[in-house]
């Protein structure tokens, strides 16, 4: 990533209309983490709970990395 890629993220982060983002992920955040993952077979509901836990996981990390390639 170069320089002026960091610093764009950085003005990004920085624009009051970053917050309406991160307003996006904290409801997407909640919605994922309220559904049920029960399904009608084991493997499904495995299934189910990883997908989940890789979205959540996922915008976390995305977010996170927003940050810390700013800051580089």
């Amino acid at each position: 990533m170069t320089k002026r890629d960091k610093a764009n993220i950085k003005q990004i982060l920085q624009d009051d209309k970053f917050n309406s983002l991160i307003l996006l992920s904290n409801e997407l955040l909640a919605k994922w983490g309220s559904e049920g993952c029960k399904r009608d077979s084991e493997f499904e509901t495995l299934w189910t709970l990883a997908h989940k836990e890789g979205q959540i996981d996922g915008l976390k990390a995305f977010f996170d990395n927003l940050d810390s390639e700013a800051s580089s």
